[in-house]
C-alpha cells in the first residue's frame, strides 16, 4: 500500500510537470486534494534533486532574486555563478552586448568590417539558435516551463526546486534516448546591440575575441 502511495506522488507530480495543469485539475484525475497535490509535487521534485546527479555544471549559487524585468546580463552580474564562471579555463559564455566582453564572455561585434568579423557575428547567431533549441525542446517535454502552461506561479526557491528538477529528469531523458518533439518552436531573444561602455572595456577580453575572429579570416 505505501509503494502505492508513492507511486500515485510520482505519476501526480510527472503529470504536472509534463501538462502544467492547474493542482486541482491533477488531484480531480487522481482523486486527490489540491493540497495534496502541492505535497506530493514538493516531495517528489526535492528527492529528485536530492537522488539524480546528472547536471555537471553549478546549479546551488545563490544570487539576488530577478523581479522579471531585469535583463538576463544584471542577474548575472548579481550571481555567484560569475565568480564561479571567471575561474574556468574551459570554454567560452555567448551573450549579446547587454553583457560586458570578457575573456570568458564573447559578444557580438559591432559593425562588423570584415568578412571574419561577419562570419564570427554569423557563428555567434547560429550557437544561440543550438542554445534556445534545446531550451525549446525541454519546455515542450515540461510544459510546466512554456508560458502556455501557465508559468510557474511559486516562490522563488520552490520555482528553483522545481526547474531543477525537470532539468534532471530532461537530461535523463537525453541520456535514455527518448524521442523528441520534432516540430519544437524556437524563439530565439532579439539581439541586443548597444555600444561599448568606456568603462566595461576589457583588453583580455578584447585579444580573446580578436584571436577568435581571426580563426574565421580564410
Amino acid at each position: 500500500m505505501r509503494n502505492l502511495i508513492h507511486f500515485s506522488k510520482v505519476l501526480v507530480t510527472v503529470r504536472y510537470l509534463a501538462k502544467a495543469s492547474f493542482f486541482s485539475e491533477c488531484g480531480d484525475l487522481h482523486g486527490i486534494s489540491r493540497a495534496s497535490v502541492s505535497r506530493a509535487v514538493d516531495a517528489v521534485t526535492k528527492s529528485i534533486c536530492h537522488r539524480l546527479d546528472n547536471i555537471h555544471f553549478p546549479t546551488d549559487l545563490p544570487m539576488l532574486w530577478p523581479n522579471g524585468q531585469d535583463h538576463d546580463a544584471f542577474m548575472f552580474e548579481n550571481s555567484s555563478l560569475k565568480a564561479n564562471i571567471e575561474a574556468r579555463t574551459d570554454g567560452w559564455l555567448l551573450g549579446d552586448s547587454a553583457y560586458g566582453l570578457k575573456k570568458y564572455m564573447m559578444t557580438p561585434k559591432l559593425n562588423p568590417s570584415t568578412p571574419a568579423e561577419e562570419n564570427y557575428n554569423e557563428t555567434h547567431s547560429k550557437t544561440r539558435v543550438v542554445v534556445e533549441r534545446a531550451l525549446g525542446v525541454c519546455k515542450s517535454r515540461f510544459r510546466c516551463l512554456h508560458k502556455s502552461g501557465g508559468m510557474l506561479l511559486f516562490s522563488p526557491g520552490k520555482c528553483v526546486q522545481i526547474i531543477t528538477a525537470v532539468m534532471k529528469l530532461h537530461n535523463m531523458c537525453l541520456e535514455m534516448r527518448l524521442p523528441q518533439d520534432p516540430d519544437v518552436d524556437v524563439q530565439i531573444p532579439d539581439q541586443v546591440l548597444l555600444p561599448p561602455n568606456p568603462a566595461r572595456v576589457d583588453q583580455t577580453g578584447q585579444a580573446v575575441r580578436l584571436r577568435l575572429i581571426q580563426r574565421f579570416d580564410n
